[in-house]
């Protein structure tokens, strides 16, 4: 999944993903310091079959109704 990151929801500004050595990824503003759950491709949590990196830009990405 290549999805591009939408900017953060709280202040507009550039969001990046991080991938930490004990296996976790998230999501987090640079600006604000906002960001995602941190997942992991083991996660027991995870029933939807989805990667850790898929899971944390669709979170990220999601937004409130209008």
């Amino acid at each position: 999944m290549s999805e591009k990151l939408k900017p953060c929801p709280f202040c507009g500004k550039t969001a990046k993903v991080f991938a930490f050595s004990e296996g976790g990824i998230c999501v987090k503003c640079m600006t604000c310091y906002c960001q995602t759950f941190v997942e992991s491709d083991w996660s027991i949590a995870n029933a939807e079959k989805k990667s850790a990196y898929e899971k944390v830009v669709e979170a990220w990405n999601r937004r409130a109704e209008q």
